[in-house]
């Protein structure tokens, strides 16, 4: 497909709007994931129930009653969460209206989760509900399309396993980034403790919602700020037109390999390498460089730390588009090309690999442990076996009193002894005397 401006696709995609041909649907996913994806969101308003099917009907959707969900299990953390997201409402937006969206989002999960049991709710899974509330603004057109992507794409989050689910759906995570990188992946994957990878989770389960970007421009030297709605959008439509339930991950995997931040990392990893370095520092010695060694270790201790390389992977994800000169477009792009050159359905063997690796560290982190804990039990039984064997003295009643007669006999010795020196009798007689003087002069 050529390129074309914004103004001739928006005009493009109006027309194909108001034709609805038959291959409608297709085409908008065609549309959706090049460049300026469905444009603005009132064109997204009549395109996103189609995007999904064509023969969508606003009629035939039905939205249960308040009162008849207000006593199910998830009715109430739904309204907390709900509640919590004020920062995903346009800033001026009058607190009337935002409270009328808000209240729409809380009937559209509710007539989900009443509607079927098997669908459970997780945190995060409002953040998309409002992701589509506020380009659709409708209850009915919203729970369509809610509807639609719970099953198809939200089914590892919404199921009853739980958790499993979740390390199910992340396990794919560094197999895919390794089609494109398989460096980043096995840096990662050495690195990182968390088993399984969870810098990708937030975004995975939210679907990108509460990302920030800044789009590059012609001029790489001027950017335009993205709205958060905007972003979540774009992002949100790509996910459903590719019809992948990894596409978020391959949109984080596209994310990191794109960051220069990212890069860094293997770049301080290949430096601070044992062997590079002492390489390095005999070059310096031969060469007789007034460099000091120290420079090129410096960083080892803060780059080899997970701590923070998780916190660097999720700062990167939680701004995308915004390293690099590729912009959001371009790391769309980049996901999609890995989606259809390297689909999930083609991944289980390298996910089924990692997921045996994985096994076998937990696997020799847990014999570790039960050594550790088995040398500690050692060592307490060595310890009160220590104890044990010392002999108590025979605490009896003829023991004590000779004890004590002993210690009285020592002691009148020591007294005796004192008394008898030499020294002592000649202090002693001294004393006397002045005594018997002084009783002469008092007339005593």
């Amino acid at each position: 497909m050529k390129k074309i401006s914004y103004e001739a696709k928006k005009d493009y995609l109006s027309q194909l709007l108001d034709e609805s041909s038959s291959d409608i649907t297709a085409v908008l996913r065609i549309n959706a994931i090049t460049k300026y994806g469905l444009v603005n969101d009132e064109i997204r308003k009549r395109a996103w129930p189609k995007l999904l099917d064509a023969s969508y009907r606003e009629n035939d959707i039905i939205i249960t009653n308040r009162n008849d969900y207000e006593n199910h299990f998830y009715y109430n953390q739904v309204v907390m969460d709900i509640e919590r997201t004020l920062k995903r409402f346009p800033p001026g937006l009058d607190p009337s209206e935002r409270l009328v969206l808000q209240n729409k989002a809380i009937n559209i999960i509710m007539s989900i989760l009443y509607e079927n049991d098997d669908i459970h709710y997780y945190q995060g899974y409002h953040d998309i509900a409002i992701t589509i509330i506020l380009v659709l603004t409708e209850e009915k057109p919203s729970l369509f399309i809610l509807k639609q992507i719970t099953p198809k794409f939200l089914k590892d989050f919404t199921g009853p396993t739980g958790s499993s689910g979740l390390e199910f759906a992340l396990s794919y995570t560094y197999p895919i980034i390794a089609c494109s990188n398989p460096r980043l992946a096995l840096f990662l994957e050495n690195k990182m403790d968390l088993n399984p990878p969870l810098f990708c989770l937030p975004q995975m389960i939210t679907w990108f919602a509460r990302a920030s970007h800044t789009a590059s421009c012609n001029n790489v030297n001027h950017r335009q700020i993205y709205p958060n709605q905007a972003v979540a959008s774009r992002v949100f439509e790509v996910f459903v037109a590719t019809r992948d339930p990894r596409a978020p991950l391959y949109l984080c995997a596209a994310q990191l390999i794109s960051s220069p931040k990212i890069k860094d990392f293997l770049t301080h990893e290949a430096m601070v390498n044992a062997e590079s370095i002492r390489d390095t520092i005999d070059d310096l010695l031969d060469n007789d460089m007034n460099i000091p060694p120290k420079d090129l270790t410096e960083n080892q201790e803060e780059i080899s730390d997970p701590a923070v390389i998780h916190s660097q992977l999720m700062s990167c994800l939680s701004q995308i588009g915004m390293d690099g000169e590729e912009g959001l477009e371009g790391v769309l792009s980049r996901a999609c090309q890995s989606m259809v050159l390297f689909p999930s359905v083609k991944m289980e063997s390298a996910r089924k690999a990692y997921a045996d690796r994985c096994s076998q560290r937990e696997t020799k982190e847990k014999l570790a442990r039960e050594e550790r804990n088995a040398n500690f039990t050692q060592n307490q039984k060595r310890r009160r076996t220590a104890k044990d064997k010392i002999i108590p003295l025979p605490l009896n009643p003829f023991f004590i009193s000779s004890f004590f007669i002993l210690l009285f006999a020592i002691v009148i010795g020591i007294y005796m002894y004192s008394r008898n020196h030499p020294e002592n009798r000649k202090a002693n007689n001294n004393i006397t005397t002045n005594f018997t003087d002084n009783n002469l002069i008092l007339g005593l």
